[in-house]
């Protein structure tokens, strides 16, 4: 008897909301699902795929339009740290939750570091699209590797995440860059990665910083300028030595607009162009 009284509940919502819904659009009389989120977002704990969102701040949705003007609206309200109001269907049932916002810039990848021949990043949208990050924390994102590189030939292949360097977290960029910065020179080094599937593994890798250097490429938005930094390499001057570029840093300059390319070496903070 209960099942029977919550099946025609559940009927009687549906109408309502379709009326609500067609009465909003009635040309189109759609309404949207949520395909999945991206990992880390603060929208991931709450939405689930296959949620139908009827209304956001009691106002009926049906078209990306209204997402997109409910969230300008956020942007410039006061005082509402709740975020979104939002209404769904799910199983049957009406749902309200209060959804919290996360800033994109759009940019894409403006950093990444070359590590023994492997391109490191921090996992971009698409990547994060999957749903899945590491238990561990975002990581740090091997895209691209080199043939004929330490991690070609040890087996760190891309599309899986960093998330120890030798017992070491390495939960973003930075973090990463410190760690390997305190590497040395034919140093064997311990490496755990998770798989696009979430599978982890280990594997220990010999680093070459004579032909593989550690250097980060960055991009500056304000003047449109690549910058390309080493972080560490062997100084061919010294018979070998390991230079670790802190004070002394090598830069090569790359303006996006014009194309041009300089190089400058900085020395206890003086320029030699």
């Amino acid at each position: 008897m209960l099942n029977s009284y919550e099946a025609k509940c559940s009927r009687l919502l549906i109408n309502l909301l379709l009326q609500a819904l067609a009465k909003r659009d009635p040309i189109r009389r759609q309404v949207l699902r949520v395909k999945g989120c991206l990992a880390g977002s603060k929208a991931e704990g709450l939405l689930e795929q296959g949620d139908m969102i009827l209304a956001i701040n009691k106002e009926p949705i049906t078209c990306f339009h209204d997402i997109e003007n409910a969230c300008q609206e956020l942007d410039i309200s006061e005082g509402n740290d709740d975020g979104l109001q939002m209404t769904i269907f799910r199983q049957g049932k009406e749902i309200d939750l209060a959804v919290e916002t996360d800033i994109r810039d759009g940019m894409g990848t403006i950093r990444m570091v070359n590590w023994c021949g492997s391109v490191i990043q921090d996992p971009h949208p698409a990547v994060r699209a999957l749903g899945f990050l590491p238990e561990e924390g975002h990581g740090v994102y091997v895209a691209r590797w080199c043939h004929g590189s330490p991690v070609h030939r040890y087996g760190l292949y891309a599309l899986q995440w960093i998330v120890e360097v030798n017992g070491k977290l390495t939960p973003d960029l930075e973090t990463f860059i410190q760690v390997v910065t305190g590497l040395e020179h034919g140093e064997f080094v311990r490496v755990r990665t998770v798989s696009l599937n979430g599978k982890p593994r280990v594997l220990t890798l010999k680093q070459d910083l004579h032909y593989w250097p550690t250097w980060e490429l960055r991009f500056e938005p304000e003047s449109a300028v690549w910058r390309r930094r080493t972080i560490k390499e062997l100084d061919p001057s010294k018979g070998g030595d390991v230079l670790q570029c802190m004070e002394g840093v090598s830069e090569v300059i790359i303006d996006y607009n014009s194309g041009t390319r300089h190089h400058i070496q900085k020395t206890n903070g003086r320029d030699n162009s």
